[in-house]
């Protein structure tokens, strides 16, 4: 019984040291990366000034391609997760919310392929999958730009369909508003 406590007390404490090991490897490797890559996005953002990217949102949502493809992608890299949904009030038109705020969610993902600052919690989640794929002899930067571009078709779709099932349900919310309001 001594023996089976001593090993598990063993092997108990090894977790904790591996995932001591993982956290240095995290720390030295990725973490300064997200920190410039963090630190570049915000010169870029205050180059451009934040009254012309907001101006430039309210643009781009015109355009359904636009709105579910390139604004999730620049909010995303502009603000990160969680902070890209706050760009969704620029978006004046109600009913293109929905759509916007899908993409985002389905977006935030997929994004850490290309742009692993955008998300940086995602991304010890991509390194993971990359590592397994590199041991298989597949190239972690070909999985990363292949989950990005289904990243943006997966977007392109939700952001469609989001937009279509939310007209549908408002358009029926309204019909049974009229029609109580008829019966009173």
């Amino acid at each position: 019984m001594i023996d089976f406590i001593t090993k598990f007390a063993e092997h108990f404490m090894g977790l904790f040291q591996e995932g001591g090991a993982f956290f240095v490897v995290l720390v030295v490797d990725i973490v300064p990366m997200l920190i410039v890559l963090l630190t570049l996005i915000n010169a870029i953002l205050a180059g451009i000034g934040e009254e012309r990217v907001i101006n430039a949102c309210g643009k781009l949502s015109k355009y359904a391609i636009a709105r579910w493809l390139l604004l999730p992608l620049i909010t995303l890299l502009i603000m990160m997760t969680p902070a890209a949904f706050t760009f969704g009030r620029f978006i004046p038109n109600e009913q293109h919310k929905v759509g916007f705020f899908d993409c985002v969610g389905t977006f935030c993902h997929p994004i850490t392929g290309m742009f692993p600052h955008a998300n940086a919690g995602e991304y010890f989640l991509f390194t993971g999958v990359a590592s397994g794929l590199v041991a298989l002899g597949i190239s972690s930067a070909s999985f990363g730009v292949w989950y990005f571009v289904t990243g943006c078709i997966v977007s392109l779709f939700r952001g469609f369909f989001t937009e279509l099932f939310y007209k549908m349900f408002a358009s029926q919310a309204k019909k049974k508003s009229a029609a109580k309001e008829v019966q009173k």
